[in-house]
C-alpha cells in the first residue's frame, strides 16, 4: 500500500486517511471521522492546507 508523509500525524498515512484530514481541514467533514490519535485544531488544519500533498489531491479532481 502507497503511503505519504502526513505533517498532520507527524507519520505515514494511505490515501484514504490523507483524504479524511484534507476534508476536515476544508471543512467538507467534522474531525469526528478522523482516525483515534488525531487531534484537530487550527494549528492541525494549517499544517494540512500547506502539505504538497493537500495541493496535489485538489488539482487530480479537476
Amino acid at each position: 500500500m502507497n503511503t505519504v508523509f502526513c505533517p498532520v500525524t507527524g507519520g505515514q498515512v494511505d490515501g484514504s486517511t490523507c483524504l479524511e484530514i484534507v476534508l476536515v481541514a476544508d471543512h467538507e467533514a467534522k474531525p469526528s471521522i478522523l482516525p483515534n490519535g488525531i487531534t484537530w485544531s487550527e494549528e492541525q488544519r494549517e499544517r494540512c492546507l500547506k502539505c504538497p500533498y493537500h495541493a496535489d489531491l485538489e488539482s487530480s479532481e479537476e
